[in-house]
């Protein structure tokens, strides 16, 4: 009789394991997408990835420059939605356009070759040794390959196996956009409006500039200046400013007055990191402008000395104008029924757009 009891609970308690197994591997596969395109499903690892890619966008063209500025932008509306609503909408067109161009891709015979396969490997190299920097420094030791996939995971919300399977989309949508670009063309005057519309995206200027730090060495290493040394500070930048003006060398000048003889000459353009006053200056000043520039950490005397046309930078313009068009072809793919999402409300509900 006890044996018998025995082999009841024995055969309750393996179909209770095997129920939960079954309902474990049903909601693991009803959440593994959060919608399909024409029968291809846009993962759930495919959404985190557009996702984060949306909040930064979002964030970047909302200034954010603060926790409590995050915390209230993400409680707002934005033309009545809700921004976090708003972020799975613009994450879920990325989705969808992708898979738009996947499709194509593989109608018009497009494929991966080897040489994409290395570049993709590269590219999950060089992302895990970002995370095993990052870990090595936390932890004061060497990571192994799988602590740096587990830490990957728990960092993107998916597994490096996961987005090996994005970057390879992502590059066969590329070599797609490639091949149809090169059908593409762009007139002389349609480059030139959107340089005209664009001009600091693309030029570069060439300035002459005196640094005059606003800070004093001593044994202690670099201490502020007080509001007396700043305002002599300010008379000499005056000073040297005037006699630029009256004609004297202002790169002799600089040899003898700037706190730093190696940018003397520099080529300053968009994506350049430097301070953002000097920049933005510079991009929109006239050749031959002459200024004090006041930042927190310096003042500049600066001359813009020359600056790129439209025929020094005409084939990135160009490429940039067709890039665009062919953004808007596949903006006009997506208005086709063909291609709308059928979305799982089940696996998107439960994405949230902000950590806890």
């Amino acid at each position: 009789m006890l044996r018998k009891k025995r082999a009841i609970i024995s055969i309750i308690a393996t179909v209770l394991i095997v129920s939960a197994l079954v309902g474990y591997i049903a909601y693991a596969n009803a959440t593994s997408y959060v919608g399909t395109v024409e029968g291809e499903r846009i993962t759930r690892a495919e959404f985190m990835y557009f996702l984060e890619q949306v909040k930064m966008e979002m964030e970047k063209e909302a200034d954010i420059t603060s926790p409590e500025d995050r915390e209230a932008f993400w409680n707002v509306k934005i033309d009545g939605v809700d921004a976090k609503e708003l972020a799975k909408q613009n994450a879920l067109e990325k989705s969808k356009q992708l898979k738009i161009q996947l499709i194509k891709a593989k109608e018009a015979g497009r494929f991966l070759n080897d040489r994409d396969y290395l570049e993709i490997n590269a590219e999950i190299d060089r992302a895990l040794a970002d995370v095993s920097w990052f870990l090595n420094i936390m932890n004061q030791k060497d990571a192994t390959r799988k602590e740096a996939e587990k830490e990957f995971k728990r960092l993107y919300g998916y597994s490096v196996k996961q987005y090996q399977a994005i970057i390879e989309n992502l590059k066969l949508a590329h070599k797609f956009a490639l091949s149809q670009e090169e059908t593409i063309t762009a007139t002389r005057e349609e480059v030139e409006e959107h340089y005209l519309e664009n001009s600091n995206y693309f030029d570069t200027v060439t300035v002459t500039q005196i640094l005059l730090y606003k800070n004093n060495i001593d044994s202690e290493g670099w201490q502020p200046m007080s509001e007396e040394e700043l305002e002599q500070l300010e008379e000499k930048a005056k000073e040297i400013l005037q006699r630029i003006k009256d004609g004297e060398d202002m790169i002799e000048l600089a040899r003898e007055y700037s706190d730093e003889d190696e940018n003397i000459i520099e080529d300053i353009n968009m994506a350049k990191p430097m301070e953002n006053k000097i920049r933005d200056w510079a991009m929109d000043a006239r050749v031959g402008q002459l200024e004090i520039i006041d930042t927190e950490k310096a003042f500049y005397i600066i001359r813009t000395d020359k600056r790129t046309s439209l025929d020094d930078v005409y084939e990135r313009v160009e490429s940039v104008v067709i890039s665009n068009k062919y953004n808007e072809l596949v903006e006009e793919w997506a208005k086709d029924p063909r291609y709308d999402i059928e979305i799982n409300n089940f696996a998107l509900d439960r994405i949230k757009v902000l950590d806890d």
